[in-house]
């Protein structure tokens, strides 16, 4: 088998995006919870109990960021259509190749997710007090600041490459299966 089919079924399922991001930020809560415990805690308390913790993160972190994962898993899809991806070959140089093909879509995606996301977060953080102020200053003109974008940019990439990548190893067991098949 020199190539991999590339059928994007993982990609096409947008519970694959939810999982690698709910499994990204349970490890993330769970290392915060490690090293700040005390803060933590504290965070805990003055929102009133764990139940009214976990709504908030909730509300403010898990949504929003599944409107992330959706339009990240998305744009990668869209970018193996518009480029006609539909084969790779299985050496060093074409899928060192493949995979830097999508960084500068990982780059941008930001600026399309961005005032998405945040509309989002707004709705649900702000209500029933929505104001346009409130959604400029707090919400919008914030997110386009250089130290917004490059603190999403590690999380942004490290979503779509582990995306791109167990999409990429579930076709290579599909056609590594296909060619088994094909040779009996």
């Amino acid at each position: 088998m020199n190539e991999v089919q590339v059928t994007r079924s993982f990609l096409k399922n947008p519970l694959s995006s939810l999982i690698i991001l709910l499994a990204i930020v349970v490890l993330i809560e769970f290392l915060s919870w490690n090293i700040a415990y005390e803060a933590k805690l504290n965070l805990v308390n003055r929102e009133g109990g764990l139940s009214a913790y976990i709504t908030v993160l909730v509300r403010s972190l898990i949504i929003p960021e599944i409107t992330t994962a959706l339009i990240i898993a998305a744009l990668l899809n869209l970018f193996h259509r518009l480029f006609k991806i539909t084969h790779v070959k299985l050496n060093w140089t074409s899928l060192v190749r493949y995979e830097l093909s999508f960084l500068p879509v990982l780059l941008l995606a930001y600026l399309i997710f961005s005032p998405i996301t945040q509309t989002v977060r707004f709705l649900l953080e702000a209500y029933p007090d929505y104001t346009l102020t409130t959604y400029w200053t707090g919400y919008i003109q914030n997110s386009f600041w250089l130290a917004i974008y490059l603190r999403y940019l590690l999380p942004v990439c490290i979503i779509g490459y582990l995306l791109l990548n167990i999409s990429l190893l579930i076709d290579l067991q599909k056609s590594g299966r296909a060619s088994a098949m094909a040779s009996l």
